[in-house]
């Protein structure tokens, strides 16, 4: 967890660098180009495995 400090400056530099580029094998890309919906779907999925991660007192599942 040593990252913690760092994980959503590393996570913005990431998304800036993917929805820039589109590369062709990122994940994060061909969110982008499905839209909104699916962009929130995915918050939405990680949101809920964090919420049981913190439930589970399970830190490396955190980040």
């Amino acid at each position: 967890m040593t990252d913690a400090p760092h994980i959503l400056e590393r996570l913005a530099v990431l998304l800036k660098q993917r929805s820039e580029n589109l590369p062709a094998n990122s994940y994060v890309a061909r969110l982008l180009q499905k839209g909104d919906n699916a962009i929130l779907k995915k918050v939405a999925e990680e949101a809920a495995e964090l919420a049981l991660a913190s439930k589970d007192h399970d830190p490396e599942q955190i980040i």
